[in-house]
């Protein structure tokens, strides 16, 4: 009987030692990224040992890889229902499911089961709840959740660095990443606190010391951290209008499997404006505009928007100011103005006056914004109605009652004699001349729409010079909207958006 036991201990002892070494023979495959040959192994083996709940969570995983969801949803529920001891790690995987379905509160529930019900600290389920609240803006639930199990694991101070810049909370950002080491034996670990000091340098403005954080964080393998990395890298050359760089990086990034979906194309569509290469920049946009993340939509909608309407395609640029308008981002202010200025320009000024009503019920310091001002001087003088506040600017007075002999003054003042940090005309014709000029010249086809005025972009060759001394070709006329009543007038490069020529001359060519 001692000996019957004895043998059975000792065929159980072989039996794991065995199923050990062969899923250790599988994780090898897929280290070697040989995902098929691994799969068809592990299908295999779990034939043999159907109850190894191991097993069933590495099958999981693949399948996960594969996308193929269902499999793994099913492989997971097995293991997080068993008495196994990766029961909470299923859990967890399970939860990130969820996040990817964006079913958020089963990935919730999944999480804290998770948390609360395992005996060790379960690092992974609270990192991922605390990274789901956070990429869906719940930044202090996010907070919450790193809090319910207090703990020094650097990965979770990581966390909560992120957390707090995304309030503003950046001395305290700096101070806690401060205490995280990034000279540990976890090279990936280390690259990602060092691109946490990169994003910390960019909010605060520091180019080169974010550039130089960014670029250590690409020291090593093309994995995760390099991907981030290259993002961060692309978005700060962006800021910084480094447009060249910006489109080489950019690129790269969309070589790969990137977490970042449509915002790539809403970050090539920027560059590409910048680079004043329009047509690539509207295609981009156009696929940006069709995300279904808001805040990537609302942008793209904004950008391209802005192009339309300088094409003068109104129909098409208030469908997509409107859109841009269904999530509140840096660019909500700004499409409102769009869209009165759009409506003033197709004389819909009781459209334009419930906009501007519109915002100043949500925002009632805009009565102090320069750009308010101007929609409301242009509405009360298209009304016909007088105004009771003292004017106190040149564009506003001139809205009001207009002076040509004050207009050639202040073109002449700015432009003509000179004027720190201003382009200034050199030709040999007098301020008077090159007004009388450009009323010849303020035609449809040389308009731009870009703002609440008119605006002309016309051609003259040599007429002025930028503060650098560089030689100037065009220069642009900015009037009251429909009249020829010229505000100012100024030395410029040509417009990065075509003028209503170009494009009428490209489609005739594509014919």
């Amino acid at each position: 009987m001692r000996n019957q036991k004895g043998y059975n201990k000792q065929h159980k002892v072989t039996e794991t030692n065995t199923r050990i070494k062969e899923l250790n023979s599988i994780k090898t495959l897929i280290a070697k990224n040989s995902y098929g040959k691994a799969n068809a192994e592990l299908i295999r083996y779990m034939e043999r040992y159907p109850n190894d709940m191991f097993g069933l969570f590495l099958y999981g995983k693949l399948q996960y890889k594969y996308k193929e969801l269902k499999g793994a949803k099913e492989a997971f529920s097995r293991v997080a229902q068993s008495d196994s001891n990766n029961k909470y790690s299923a859990m967890c995987v399970l939860g990130n499911i969820a996040v990817d379905e964006n079913d958020y509160d089963t990935a919730r529930m999944y999480y804290k089961k998770a948390i609360t019900e395992s005996p060790v600290l379960e690092v992974f389920a609270i990192l991922g709840w605390s990274r789901m609240e956070r990429r869906i803006k719940n930044v202090d639930a996010a907070l919450e959740v790193l809090s319910l199990r207090p703990s020094n694991e650097p990965r979770i101070k990581l966390e909560k660095v992120k957390c707090l810049y995304l309030q503003d909370r950046l001395d305290e950002a700096r101070k806690l990443l401060d205490t995280i080491s990034h000279d540990t034996q976890d090279d990936f670990f280390n690259r990602s606190v060092i691109l946490e000091y990169a994003r910390l340098e960019k909010i605060e403005g520091t180019y080169e010391s974010a550039i130089k954080y960014v670029e250590q964080a690409k020291q090593g393998p093309k994995d995760f951290v390099y991907i981030q990395a290259l993002y961060e890298e692309t978005k700060l050359n962006i800021k910084y209008g480094n447009f060249k760089k910006a489109l080489e990086l950019c690129q790269e990034l969309m070589t790969m499997e990137h977490p970042y979906g449509d915002e790539v194309f809403l970050m090539r569509g920027i560059i590409y404006q910048g680079l004043r290469q329009i047509e690539k920049a509207t295609s981009d946009y156009q696929i940006a505009t069709s995300s279904e993340d808001l805040n990537i939509k609302g942008t793209a909608s904004f950008h391209l928007g802005n192009i339309m309407f300088a094409k003068g395609e109104f129909q098409t640029a208030e469908k997509l100011l409107v859109d841009s308008l269904e999530v509140y981002g840096e660019h909500f202010v700004s499409g409102y103005f769009k869209l009165v200025s759009l409506y003033i320009k197709q004389e819909r000024y009781d459209e334009a006056e419930i906009l501007i009503n519109e915002l100043v019920e949500q925002f009632k310091e805009i009565k102090d914004d320069i750009s308010y001002v101007l929609a409301k001087r242009v509405l009360d003088n298209k009304r016909g109605r007088k105004s009771t506040d003292v004017p106190y600017s040149y564009v506003e007075r001139q809205i009001i009652s207009y002076d040509k002999e004050f207009a050639i003054t202040h073109i002449n003042s700015r432009h003509k004699d000179g004027y720190d940090g201003k382009t200034i005309f050199t030709t040999n014709k007098s301020a008077r001349q090159l007004y009388e000029y450009a009323l010849s010249q303020m035609t449809e086809d040389n308009m731009i729409y870009e703002d609440i005025m008119d605006v002309y972009s016309i051609e003259y060759p040599n007429v002025g010079k930028t503060p650098a001394g560089q030689p100037l070709n065009h220069f642009r006329v900015v009037a009251i909207p429909g009249t020829k009543d010229i505000i100012t007038m100024y030395p410029c490069e040509d417009y990065f958006l075509p003028r209503k020529k170009i494009i009428n001359n490209k489609r005739n060519q594509n014919k």
